[in-house]
């Protein structure tokens, strides 16, 4: 929105002769409104005033106040409400005619980047401006939420059962709101049965394990301080939504029958057998990396393995057992810190 010469021109005048000027403007539905004061620094030419006051109402940022500055003056940001209706921001303006804001400095020629600026700081608040993603395109906090958000357990059975209506039902039972596309639904009926119980696992690593065979994943995307979730083609995802992730404890902390010793003989056994028969003692969700596992063409039910008799513990006797099919053991947690085993390639 440009302003007649004369409006400027009286504002600038204005601006000489008071020192301050503020423009009352209603503001056009941002919400939160932005109050920003702009500090002068000596050297700061009072008919410069006028271009900013013009660039501001470019971008539809309306009452600005630009006063002269006085000792203490700083950037500043300040939120009121709760949450925050209104942000209070200080800037300064140098004698170069530069302004500096919180998260960013401008000259009049940077509408664009202004711009952008704005619409962070309403989107998120000063959060927006200064934290920076940690994973997934998540800031630390966001990426806690979503956590907290997936870390309810599902009602699902899953062995044996089809993916798609394990999806579906795990999309009725959780608070995130997901679509399934037509796309989605048809690469899910394409598998026949899911083959492990995830019984007493949370939504977000049940719902990432199910979606993973098909060639699917789950994506948070962040606006501002709304995050919102998709399901998309994994292939086409820069991050997805892992299954399970790294401990923050000792592996005994979270399963010490791992570390029970037992005397142990292994003979041309198919490696599923010595898995189910280990998970049953452990009592902990086991998760198999199918795509893993077909991209390097390994069969659990037709590949054998041998162990001479020895007296170890169960960890130690997995590992050696899924090593001769060069193959992995982790423990990994789900998003409320429950334990389960991830197999998978050694080759990744």
């Amino acid at each position: 929105m440009q302003l007649p010469m004369k409006s400027l021109l009286v504002r600038s005048l204005l601006l000489a002769l008071l020192g301050a000027t503020f423009f009352p403007i209603a503001a056009h539905g941002a919400d939160p409104s932005l109050d920003i004061e702009l500090v002068t620094e000596a050297g700061f030419r009072q008919e410069d005033a006028r271009k900013w006051f013009a660039l501001f109402e470019e971008i539809n940022i309306y009452g600005v106040k630009i006063r002269g500055g006085k000792r203490g003056d700083r950037v500043a940001f300040e939120a009121l409400g709760e949450p925050p209706t209104r942000y209070r921001i200080t800037g300064i303006l140098s004698g170069s005619n530069q302004l500096d804001l919180p998260g960013g400095k401008f000259t009049v020629s940077d509408k664009a980047r202004l711009a952008a600026w704005a619409a962070k700081v309403r989107s998120g608040g000063e959060d927006a401006l200064f934290e920076k993603p940690v994973a997934l395109g998540l800031t630390a906090k966001q990426l806690d939420a979503a956590k907290k958000e997936w870390a309810g357990t599902c009602r699902v059975t899953t062995k044996d059962q089809p993916p798609g209506e394990i999806v579906s039902r795990i999309l009725r039972e959780i608070t995130p709101s997901i679509t399934l596309d037509g796309k989605a639904d048809a690469k899910l009926a394409q598998l026949d049965k899911f083959p492990d119980d995830l019984t007493g696992l949370s939504a977000g690593t049940m719902l990432a394990a199910v979606l993973r065979p098909a060639g699917l994943a789950l994506v948070p995307i962040a606006e501002g301080r709304t995050v919102t979730w998709q399901i998309v083609d994994s292939q086409r995802a820069a991050e997805v939504w892992p299954v399970g992730w790294r401990p923050t404890k000792p592996p005994k902390d979270y399963v010490p029958e791992l570390f029970k010793f037992l005397t142990v003989e292994i003979e041309d056994t198919p490696l599923t057998e010595v898995i189910e028969a280990l998970q049953e003692r452990l009592a902990v969700p086991v998760i198999i990396d199918q795509n893993s596992l077909a991209r390097e063409r390994v069969d659990l039910a037709t590949t054998k393995v041998s162990l001479p008799k020895t007296n170890t513990f169960y960890q130690k006797i997995l590992e050696r057992a899924l090593f001769q099919a060069k193959l992995k053991l982790e423990l990994r947690v789900d998003e409320a810190d429950k334990p389960f085993l991830w197999i998978t390639t050694i080759r990744q």
